[in-house]
Parts: structure tokens; C-alpha cells; sequence
């Protein structure tokens, strides 16, 4: 199978290919590393537009060697640039191609470092996208061997909570990581001006997690059938 990378032409860092290289890795995977230019307009009489394009797909061609000579030497990855009217649309038309399982994009460089921030492409993708949308925090490193080991799965118990559990526990298996379900039960701050204690609040969220534990159990026992 295959990932479709979001190569950025300006370099502004390496977060996107770092997590593809271990995702490929993990999976098996082979990478395509592409780089989305304006698709062109209707020619007209001067050669303007031409030698613009041109210097784009020149700039683009040589950020996509420099992303693949920064690529761990055990990762196929091949280059691409794509012409289309915008970045995520142009992706996903590659990932079509390709039959990708994922498209891997950056963080926007306007986040903070160490979160994870939607720029204007990252954002349509989240939002749109009928396949896998994997973003790592911005500046994110990682050893040029390393494997996912272990997949968390946030479950809530709400409606379309089995199906996330199930997917996760193929893309668990299909990788060899381990599986963790996490659930979060916020307790409320109590007002400094009452004197009645949290004790209702502490028993309710025993019991909340409780009953959230079982219904996990047994969801992972299902999709482990």
C-alpha cells in the first residue's frame, strides 16, 4: 500500500516526513512525496505565465529531492508534483491514484510548537477527506528507526464509538502495535463558598467509569473476534 506526504515547497520543516517515515515503516508502506502547483489557466499571448509555472515546478522539483534525501534509506519514497486548483485537492486526487491509504500534512507554522495546528490545508483535509488525515504536532522528531508501538483509541461510549474501536484495533494489528483505550471523566471545581462536599460527584464518576470500562471490554472483545 501506499501514503500520499505534503511535501511544502518553502522547507519550513520536517515534522510531516518524520511521522510518514514511521508510519510507512510500521506498515509496511511505500510513500509518495508530492508537492501541489497552481494548475495552469488558459494560455494566453505572453510567455509569462509559462516561465511562472515553469520556476514553480523548478522550486518544487527541488524541495521534493531535498524531502527525499532526508528520508531513512529503508523507506521507499517516490516524487511528484501535482498541478491542481488547491493543495488538498490535489492530494487527494494522488492519493486516488495511488490507492493510498493516508495523506500525512504538517502542522500549520503558526502553531505552537509541541500541538497540533490546522492550517488552511490541514483544516479542508480534517474536515473533507474520505481517507486517512494523519498530522503530527509542529516540530515533531523521531529516531529514523522508529515503529508505532501503540495505538490510543479516546472512546467515550457514544454512538460511533464501536466503529472507531474496531478501526483501530485493524490499524493495531496491521502495524503489530498494542491497543489503549482512553476515556476522561472531568470532575467539576467545586465553588469555595459552599461547604457540601464532592462526595455525589466522586461516586457518580466511579460509577461512570465503571460502566465505561465494562462497555470498553467489551467492544475490544468483540472487535478482537
Amino acid at each position: 500500500m501506499t501514503m500520499v506526504v505534503g511535501a511544502s515547497p518553502d522547507r519550513r520543516g520536517t515534522a510531516e516526513l518524520d511521522l510518514a517515515a514511521m508510519l510507512a515503516r510500521s506498515a509496511a508502506d511505500d510513500l509518495v512525496l508530492c508537492t501541489v502547483v497552481p494548475a495552469p489557466w488558459p494560455p494566453g499571448p505572453a510567455k509569462v505565465d509559462a516561465e511562472y509555472r515553469a520556476e514553480l515546478e523548478r522550486v518544487a522539483k527541488e524541495a521534493l529531492e531535498v524531502a527525499r534525501a532526508q528520508m531513512p534509506a529503508d523507506i521507499s519514497a517516490a516524487t511528484l508534483v501535482r498541478p491542481a486548483h488547491s493543495v488538498p485537492a490535489g492530494l487527494l486526487e494522488v492519493a486516488e491514484e495511488h490507492d493510498a491509504r493516508a495523506v500525512v500534512v504538517g502542522s500549520s507554522s503558526t502553531g505552537a510548537f509541541g500541538r497540533v495546528a490546522l492550517g488552511s490545508v490541514s483544516d479542508w483535509l480534517a474536515h473533507s477527506s474520505p481517507i486517512l488525515i494523519a498530522l503530527p504536532p509542529r516540530g515533531y522528531r523521531c529516531p529514523p528507526d522508529r515503529r508505532v508501538t501503540r495505538i490510543t483509541v479516546a472512546y467515550g461510549g457514544s454512538e460511533g464509538g464501536d466503529d472507531l474501536v474496531v478501526g483501530a484495533a485493524g490499524v493495531a494489528a496491521r502495524v503489530g502495535a498494542s491497543l489503549r483505550l482512553a476515556s476522561f471523566a472531568v470532575r467539576p471545581r467545586p465553588p469555595y463558598t459552599s461547604g457540601v462536599g464532592t462526595e455525589a460527584d466522586r461516586a457518580m464518576i466511579e460509577q461512570w467509569a465503571q460502566e465505561l470500562e465494562s462497555a470498553a471490554g467489551a467492544r475490544w472483545a468483540g472487535s478482537v473476534r
